[in-house]
């Protein structure tokens, strides 16, 4: 136990928490979708819609944090090189914020709704790199697993809160 200072348990929070993004995104878009409220208003079940556009608006809504990823994860790769894992991280947070604002100030219009939910995504593919990395580096060999499941564990922090919130 003497590896785990404070500097350690520090990046363990700060890394590790990371992964809460995508698992909140992930339980509020399940949730969100199923409402009748969201139904209505983004029209997912619209009578002059046939059955592939009301697939495709959906699966549009739903897979574009994933879309978001890819591209994310790529800045990731070289923006911890250039900048550094913590300067990325403070790029991927800006990022995810950027995406929730737009999500949050919708307003029922279906292109910024799948914009914002892009740029979340291009957050969430970087958090995805530079938190389990960042963690495997700075922990000390006997502890790394632990550290690294820090990551892994918000991940379902994130959603249990996202489905605590929507269901709640």
């Amino acid at each position: 136990m003497k590896y785990l200072n404070a500097p350690i348990i520090c990046a363990a929070v700060a890394f590790g928490l990371l992964g809460s993004a995508k698992g909140l995104d992930e339980s509020l878009i399940a949730t969100i979708v199923d409402l009748p409220s969201f139904i209505k208003e983004y029209q997912l079940h619209a009578s002059y819609l046939s059955a592939e556009e009301k697939a495709n608006r959906l699966s549009n809504v739903t897979s574009m944090l994933h879309l978001g990823s890819l591209p994310g994860a790529f800045i990731a790769f070289f923006s911890s090189h250039w900048i550094g894992p913590l300067w990325t991280m403070r790029h991927l947070c800006l990022l995810w914020i950027i995406g929730m604002i737009f999500f949050i100030t919708l307003a029922g219009n279906l292109s910024q709704l799948i914009a914002g939910r892009f740029v979340m995504g291009l957050g969430v593919g970087q958090a995805g790199i530079i938190g389990p990395i960042y963690l495997a580096e700075v922990a000390p060999k006997s502890h790394r697993g632990l550290l690294v499941g820090v990551y892994a564990l918000s991940e379902y922090f994130g959603v249990f809160i996202g489905v605590s919130i929507c269901r709640g």
